[in-house]
């Protein structure tokens, strides 16, 4: 089951890539966004356990999200020493767009269940995702 599970990752993160290449995104930056869409303003630690990726790797998404205008970082009053990050009006609109990308996705992989073809459901997909993230979090 482990090799099937990481074959469905690489290629729905592929195809995603391929998607999201589109917008004018690269893989992940869709769940960085997101993620700040839905917690907020955040550090780049916290964001980078929210989407369970090492903080350098939140660190380089945000130098090219920033870049772009979809992100700003900012200082806390009172602590200087954190950096957080959070949406722009620009990131905002972008969230629209990501919505609409998995939307799409879902709609393509429920049109492929109704023919007939083996498609884990959602609820089997949300099950997976909390037990796979509690072993992952055990381990860090």
């Amino acid at each position: 089951m482990i090799g099937a599970l990481l074959h469905l990752g690489k290629t729905t993160r592929a195809l995603m890539g391929l998607k999201l290449a589109e917008i004018g995104l690269c893989s992940g930056q869709d769940e960085l966004l997101l993620a700040l869409d839905e917690h907020g303003s955040q550090s780049v630690s916290n964001l980078a356990e929210i989407i369970s990726v090492r903080p350098s790797t939140v660190s380089k998404m945000l130098d090219r999200l920033t870049e772009c205008g979809y992100t700003a970082r900012t200082g806390r009053q009172g602590d200087r020493r954190q950096t957080f990050v959070e949406l722009t009006d620009d990131g905002r609109n972008m969230i629209g767009k990501i919505r609409d990308l998995h939307e799409q996705m879902d709609r393509e992989l429920a049109h492929q269940q109704s023919d007939g073809q083996d498609v884990p459901g959602p609820s089997d997909i949300r099950e997976l995702t909390v037990l796979m993230a509690a072993r992952l979090r055990r381990l860090r």
